[in-house]
């Protein structure tokens, strides 16, 4: 039976699909959220509706099948100018058929904010809604932002997090529990003191609901805190990291009877702030604290955490980067996702960037907004890249397109990026040939084209670009690229169908071509 399933879980990752979507909107979209479903994925996400003058924010939910193919949108209006605005990946699964999302609801001409959780069919269906009001409501709250979500693990109830800004409450939060139909059983309201506090972590384990506090002001700490399921009062306390090496609070709670796991970011032994994943025990007793490869000095955000298929921790973080745009004072921002083993030792890392074929806009900013496990043991991400226009008036001020990127268990979009790659074994993506400096796929391209640029491809790699050719000869565009050891997702539904020549350039000299076509 063990060899039966070690031959399955292989031909699983084998076989894993990997694939990049861009949300396909005019003017502004983004995708909120993925899960897995039987047939593939869901994403939920919003957009500008561009059918009618003047323009509303729509929500809308799409299904898509394992290798990419969308197979229904199902967009969500609503009448006199409400809408339902989801937040960055406050999901759950309920049961095997529902999941359960909370979104922002907010009306036109209307201040008042509340939380509206959602019951949505594995289809896309909605099934029910409900809202919830902060429970300063009328008291002059400013916002009421959902940001955390977890179930019980019979199903029974839900669990979502808030956070409140009002005077004189400053920054706080609440958390409601509520049965699996939307009844609620109580409500949980942070003390209220000098400080700032906030939570974006939640958890049901063994009986009682943890979360993660962290505080800043007159005193700032992390903290773990226990509270008891049926009365919500306080069971235990622990600091988190209490040797001050983490800066930055937990955005998962990842927990088991070895202990919990959680990301951050923190200082490494150079005094260097880095994204972080750490291992402590019930107690406090930090057994781990990993950090990815690299001299990164600038501060990195680091978000999502999930456990994976071999039992090790994938985090997806940001990595900021400075660029060179007269006055701005931009940071670019790359995906970054990163991987170690269940003893926190370091595996992978992989960086993602999308770029435009349109020459009026600057790749800005790239966010992952929610990261998943996948059944075949790889990932997906769900999020939005958005573009500055250097080129105005002749483009918008900025454009925003969502997107969604699945990879293997190696992080690769593009099959075999990573050719020591030691997660799983993937003998067919390795060849005797020798390694190429960048690789591309799908080829044939419909819409969207991956490139993976190795690390160190040439000697003078900070300057390298990509240059995309016609079969006569003519440029048609070229791609500064700021680093190797990226996968560069090119939005390629403008060119023409047809056959082109890719070249990455070192210094002006072509390094190596490949021809690539592309569909309609």
């Amino acid at each position: 039976m063990l060899l039966v399933s070690i031959a399955l879980f292989c031909f699983s990752v084998c076989n894993s699909q990997t694939f990049s979507k861009r949300a396909n909107f005019d003017i502004v979209s983004d995708y909120r959220y993925v899960v897995n479903q039987p047939y593939g994925y869901q994403v939920a996400g919003r957009a500008y509706d561009t059918t009618d003058a003047p323009l509303h924010l729509i929500t809308f939910v799409r299904n898509f099948d394992f290798e990419g193919n969308e197979l229904e949108t199902k967009i969500y209006d609503f009448p006199n100018g409400r809408f339902l605005n989801p937040n960055y990946d406050v999901n759950a699964r309920l049961n095997d058929t529902t999941i359960v999302y909370v979104v922002i609801d907010t009306e036109g001409n209307n201040d008042t904010m509340y939380n509206t959780v959602v019951w949505l069919h594995n289809n896309g269906d909605t099934l029910k809604t409900k809202r919830f009001h902060s429970p300063y409501h009328g008291e002059g709250t400013e916002s009421f932002l959902p940001t955390a979500m977890t179930v019980s693990s019979d199903g029974e109830f839900i669990y979502f997090v808030a956070m409140v800004q009002s005077q004189p409450l400053q920054n706080n939060f609440i958390i409601k529990k509520i049965t699996a139909d939307g009844e609620e059983v109580w409500t949980y309201i942070n003390p209220i003191d000098e400080n700032y506090y906030s939570c974006s972590a939640i958890q049901c384990y063994q009986g009682s609901l943890w979360f993660v506090i962290a505080g800043w002001g007159l005193e700032a700490y992390n903290k773990l805190v226990e509270i008891d399921d049926s009365t919500h009062t306080i069971i235990s306390e622990v600091e988190l990291i209490p040797n001050g090496a983490v800066i930055g609070y937990a955005e998962e709670l990842i927990m088991d009877d070895n202990g919990i796991v959680v990301p951050c970011e923190a200082f490494n032994a150079e005094n260097e702030t880095l994204p972080a994943i750490y291992k402590m025990d019930y107690s406090g007793n930090l057994s781990w604290l990993a950090f990815p490869n690299g001299d990164y000095r600038q501060l990195q955000k680091n978000d999502h955490l999930v456990q994976s298929q071999d039992g090790g921790y994938a985090s997806c973080a940001v990595k900021y980067e400075s660029i060179a745009l007269s006055g701005s004072g931009y940071y670019n921002q790359k995906i970054w996702l990163w991987k170690v083993d269940s003893d926190g030792e370091f595996q992978w890392q992989r960086f993602y960037e999308y770029l435009s074929f349109d020459s009026g806009y600057y790749n800005l900013d790239n966010t992952a907004k929610d990261l998943k496990a996948t059944p075949d043991g790889g990932f997906v991400m769900a999020g939005e890249s958005t573009s500055l226009c250097t080129d105005y008036p002749n483009c918008q001020n900025s454009t925003q397109q969502g997107w969604l990127l699945k990879v293997d268990a190696c992080g690769c979009l593009v099959p075999g990026c990573d050719e020591d790659c030691e997660v799983v074994g993937m003998e067919e993506l390795v060849s005797a040939e020798p390694r190429q400096q960048f690789k591309v796929g799908p080829n044939p391209a419909r819409d969207m084209l991956n490139i993976y640029v190795s690390q160190n491809p040439t000697p003078n790699a900070q300057y390298l670009s990509l240059a995309v050719h016609d079969l006569n000869g003519n440029l048609i565009k070229t791609f500064q690229l700021k680093n190797s050891d990226t996968t560069y997702v090119i939005d390629a539904s403008s060119l023409a169908a047809g056959q082109y020549v890719l070249s990455l350039v070192s210094e002006g000299m072509v390094v190596q071509t490949e021809r690539i076509i592309v569909i309609k």
